[in-house]
């Protein structure tokens, strides 16, 4: 069983000029991650542009970063445009190095009333045609996602293979109800904060760990946070609260959208990776949001003037 504790990042996936994968940094960035004490690497999740990447990309990316990982978990995100092609993507993952899978809510979850024999019959193909651990995803609507019902999570977790949830509704309210609610289960799930705007917060409402886009970045502080509330040393990690959070909130300011973008371009100025091209549809941030990064990066001292 794989013990879904501690920080996730959702790791970037570096591009080139022609919007090709620049592998040799992918390496050197999940090895940048591994030395901040991270518990696993999420690939091919919405951080790394998942949704616009090739099947052979993504099969890529796995067993790159499984050469990397050692004893890290590799969490692969699967996002099919049907429960076909779900499948084989999350059976192409697991020979590709994956050792769990994080499952994105299928555009047709959306709407109301919710469908919960459709997002249920979705998530148990998965489960049972590979026989591997899968986190479910409570993902805010601004990035695509579907919020699921006590009645739909209840039955998700009636799944042998469901072992996590990654809360990201981005509303402490919700995230207080999810949380409250699957602790009363008689099965007990690992569950992991996705909330970039309340990241403290929620390991003190009780996560047992994050899957963070945040933590493409940003990643040692957030790691030792984590590490000083579950000591109870609670003055440290609201100090590094204090200094990290401006900075994700400058990253995951709305739209929301574009904090892919802004996350590869602070990463650049970091000089962790060589450029911050992103692959359309998707497109570069406006020159007053670099300016605010740039200008928050320098202030914080991650950056010289």
């Amino acid at each position: 069983m794989v013990d879904f504790k501690g920080i996730f990042s959702a790791t970037i996936t570096p591009l080139n000029e022609d919007f090709s994968i620049d592998l040799e940094s992918f390496k050197n960035y999940l090895n940048w991650l591994k030395s901040q004490n991270v518990s696993g690497f999420a690939i091919n999740v919405d951080t790394g542009e998942g949704p616009l990447l090739t099947i052979d990309e993504r099969k890529l990316l796995l067993k790159t970063a499984k050469g990397v990982s050692g004893n890290l978990k590799i969490i692969a995100g699967i996002i099919g445009g049907s429960t076909e092609s779900a499948i084989k993507e999350a059976k192409n993952a697991l020979s590709s190095g994956a050792d769990a899978f994080l499952i994105f809510p299928h555009a047709t979850f959306r709407g109301k009333p919710q469908d919960t024999a459709l997002i249920y019959n979705y998530h148990e193909a998965i489960a049972s045609e590979t026989d591997a651990d899968v986190i479910i995803f409570n993902l805010q609507d601004d990035l695509g996602g579907c919020l699921y019902s006590k009645k739909t999570l209840r039955k998700l977790i009636s799944i042998p293979h469901v072992k996590a949830i990654k809360e990201a509704s981005f509303d402490i309210s919700i995230y207080k109800s999810v949380y409250s609610f699957l602790k009363k289960q008689e099965k007990k799930i690992s569950f992991l904060t996705g909330n970039d705007n309340f990241v403290i917060e929620s390991f003190l409402l009780g996560a047992d760990g994050g899957l963070l886009g945040s933590c493409a970045q940003f990643t040692q502080w957030q790691v030792d946070c984590f590490r000083y509330i579950k000591s109870k040393q609670y003055e440290q990690a609201i100090e590094l609260s204090n200094f990290f959070q401006p900075l994700v909130d400058i990253i995951f300011m709305p739209p929301v959208r574009n904090y892919r973008a802004r996350t590869k371009y602070s990463l650049m100025l970091q000089g962790i990776i060589p450029n911050d091209i992103i692959r359309p549809p998707l497109i570069k941030i406006s020159e007053n949001e670099r300016n605010t990064i740039k200008k928050a990066l320098i202030s914080s001292k991650l950056i010289k003037e």
